[in-house]
């Protein structure tokens, strides 16, 4: 049996990562999200979750 040759060519189709991916320090981000939670308790909002506070968007 006789090896044949094959040659190939990538061609984009797309670009499947639009946004540029980024590293996170997963150990900051984490202390970040302890203390951030911390302070919503000790505003005594331990019972509603922060992501269905408010949002203000415009300030008068």
């Amino acid at each position: 049996m006789q090896a044949k040759q094959l040659s190939y060519q990538i061609e984009p189709k797309e670009n499947l990562f639009p946004a540029q991916l980024l590293l996170i320090d997963a150990d900051a981000a984490t202390a970040a999200a302890r203390q951030s939670w911390q302070i919503w308790q000790s505003a005594n909002f331990s019972e509603i979750s922060p992501n269905q506070a408010p949002i203000i968007n415009r300030l008068e």
